[in-house]
């Protein structure tokens, strides 16, 4: 176990949240963003179904009557490679003590994914469990990870970006943001949804018919299918669209931005996570989660922490949060303990990161 010297530093004040807005120009015309790929169907049903014993790890009684309450977390990596089958553990990180250990590796050796089927291949996930003397180390849910195998490298788009209508409704800055799914051959075109539009039907028809136009040329009958994200953003008056005015902040400055900070009962150990890093954080509220994207170098010890992020809120009218959606916010990460199970919030940089 690796020991460290700690400081605290506080968040300090917080800071009024419409001083993180601001209004800018955007240009004319209709961009489409990146794709974001969207979580294996089948491996997401196989979690979804998950089947363990109803007793989950409990701190270890004989620490507890030596009065040993130290906190300790470990990280797991399951591959599960049949439905009846316990999965494949992997340590990614520790500080548990060896009773700790026991308990969780005991846990996880009753974990079945009944739903799942041997065929579509080997389900992945990322765990995470923190022992508190006064809290219930149950586990937080699995995080399914690809191990960034699925990719869109064979998708082919039109060679020409959508043409604007020469009419249309709209006064102003509107979007439209849509899921898209491959599932047949490669020369079929996508299953397509508009999951938020604020665009007239003008403009959701032309980004329907630019959609029309994709193809995934490498694909085979019996392929698993693949979906993904995509946001189109149009202006055509030239209007002043609502953006984040800081596209980068530290993690502390971030978190005092969002919706009930002050209660999350959240625990992380950022030195675990190839401390310090950066993340994109964009606005999808709400109409989905957030999307958390690491910038570099791709760590599965990050991914609880990344999906924490995702889901924090915040306190906007619901007006304005349309208006935001598909907004950036680079976060640095830096080393150390981040806890908010107590007041006032605090990190707890490490000078001694490993």
């Amino acid at each position: 176990m690796n020991h460290h010297h700690k400081r605290t530093v506080g968040f300090g004040r917080v800071a009024a949240l419409l001083g993180l807005l601001v209004m800018l120009i955007a240009g004319l015309g209709l961009p489409a963003q990146a794709l974001t790929a969207l979580p294996d169907e089948a491996a997401t049903n196989a979690l979804q179904c998950l089947k363990r014993r109803e007793q989950p790890p409990k701190f270890p009684p004989e620490e507890l009557a030596r009065k040993l309450t130290k906190l300790g977390f470990l990280r797991v990596k399951l591959s599960f490679d049949r439905p009846d089958r316990a999965p494949k553990v992997e340590i990614m990180a520790n500080t548990a003590s060896e009773q700790m250990q026991n308990e969780v590796l005991d846990y996880l050796s009753s974990y079945r994914l009944p739903c799942m089927k041997t065929e579509q291949g080997p389900v992945s996930a990322v765990q995470e469990f923190v022992f508190d003397a006064l809290a219930s180390p149950e586990g937080k849910p699995l995080r399914l990870t690809e191990d960034g195998t699925k990719t869109a490298s064979c998708l082919v788009m039109p060679r020409q970006a959508p043409v604007p209508p020469m009419r249309s409704l709209d006064r102003g800055p509107v979007q439209v943001l849509i899921e898209a799914r491959f599932a047949g051959t490669g020369t079929q075109a996508p299953e397509v949804k508009i999951l938020f539009t604020n665009a007239s039907l003008s403009v959701e028809g032309m980004v329907l018919d630019y959609l029309a136009e994709y193809r995934m040329p490498c694909r085979s009958e019996g392929d698993k299918p693949y979906a993904f994200e995509q946001q189109f953003t149009f202006n055509p008056s030239g209007e002043q669209p609502v953006t984040f005015k800081d596209s980068q902040m530290p993690l502390g400055r971030f978190l005092s931005f969002m919706k009930d900070i002050a209660n999350e009962q959240a625990y992380f150990d950022l030195t675990s996570m190839a401390c310090p890093f950066r993340l994109n954080w964009t606005f999808m509220q709400p109409i989905r989660p957030n999307r958390v994207s690491e910038l570099g170098a791709r760590d599965l010890n990050r991914t609880e922490f990344t999906a924490w992020l995702s889901e924090l809120k915040m306190p906007l009218p619901e007006r304005q949060s349309r208006q935001l959606i598909g907004s950036s916010i680079v976060i640095d990460v830096p080393c150390g303990v981040l806890d908010l199970r107590k007041k006032p919030l605090q990190t707890n940089p490490r000078s001694n990161p490993s």
